[in-house]
Parts: structure tokens; sequence; C-alpha cells
């Protein structure tokens, strides 16, 4: 069993030589100092980009805070814009009110205007119908007057023939 022990012994000393020499890469470093090394130059570059981030997203800030500031300043001058456009409106909203309220009494004048001419057209109805009534009676008096122009033309040709004979 001594032997064996020996044995183990050799081969794991065999073991951290070669760890040293060939597996870490680096002669005479052990695998653990190896990772210690890798982890130490992985946590730099990490904090490397960190900050490399960190510098380009506050970069980004900045920009990002003065477009904001300047579309806040373009979205103030429309608005005033905006405000003045509604006081424009305003102005012709008014004068719309005004427009209607004259439209309005002008056509109170027209009803009244309407109210008249019905007025007008009933009496001039009545007055249609007074005038057919003397054209009725004109024509009837034109009718006598042919009867009397008749007999007084065949008066007159009688009173002719009286005297010629």
């Amino acid at each position: 069993m001594l032997d064996l022990k020996e044995k183990y012994l050799d081969l794991e000393a065999r073991v951290e030589a070669l760890e040293g020499a060939t597996v870490s890469g680096v002669p005479k470093l052990s695998i653990a100092a190896r990772f210690d090394a890798q982890y130490t130059r992985i946590s730099e570059v990490g904090k490397n980009i960190n900050a490399k981030i960190e510098h380009e997203c506050s970069a980004i800030r900045a920009e990002m805070r003065e477009g904001f500031a300047a579309v806040t300043e373009r979205f103030s001058m429309v608005d005033e814009r905006f405000s003045t456009v509604d006081e424009r409106f305003n102005t012709v909203d008014e004068r719309f009110n005004t427009v209607d309220e004259r439209f309005n009494t002008v056509d109170e004048r027209l009803s009244t205007v309407d109210e008249r001419l019905s007025t007008v057209d009933e009496r001039l109805m009545g007055i249609d119908e007074r005038l057919m009534g003397i054209d009725e009676r004109l024509n009837a008096h034109d009718q006598r007057f042919d009867r009397l122009e008749t007999l007084l033309v065949g008066i007159d040709a009688k009173l002719s023939d009286a005297r010629q004979h």
C-alpha cells in the first residue's frame, strides 16, 4: 500500500506540474491562478464596456433632451399661432352671428312682405272676379248694342227704301 501511496503522490505532483506548464497556457501558473487572471480581465473589459455604454447613453440622453427642448419650443410657437388663429376664428364667428341676426331680420321683413303680398293677391283675386263680372256685363251690353245696331241698320234700310219709293 505504501507503494500505491507513493504512486498517487507522484502522479499528483506530475498533474500539478502539467497543469502549471501546459494546461493554463502560461508556464508556472496554475489553472486556478489562470482562471483568476481571466476573470479579472473579463471584469475589467466588462467595466470598460459598461463605462462606454454609460457614456454613450449619457450622450444620447443629452441629445434627446436637446431635441425634446427644441420640439417643445416649436410646439409652444405652434400653440401661440393656434391661439392667434383661435382669436381670428372667434372674430369670424362673431361676424357670422351678426350676419345671422341680419338675415333673421331680413327673414322677418320678408315674412311681413309675404303676408302683405298674400293680402294683395286676395284683393287682386277679388278684383279679377269683379272684372270678370264687368266683362260679362260688357259682353251682354255688346250683344245688346249689336242687336240695336242690327235693328238700326234694319230701320235705316227701311227708311231708305221708304224715301226712295
